[in-house]
């Protein structure tokens, strides 16, 4: 089993703003999670959550 070491990051609103806006530029989530050490369904609910 592997052990997470990263650090959280912290959740801001401009972080999560910036985040959904990445992912529908470039329509690819997963790419997105990574570049900021976040999961990947993570940021699938906030660019769902925001289509709403």
């Amino acid at each position: 089993m592997a052990i997470n070491t990263k650090a959280p990051v912290p959740m801001t609103p401009t972080l999560k703003a910036q985040c959904i806006q990445e992912a529908l530029y470039c329509r690819h989530a997963a790419a997105v999670a990574r570049r900021h050490h976040l999961s990947p369904d993570q940021v699938r609910r906030w660019v769902r959550a925001a289509s709403r």
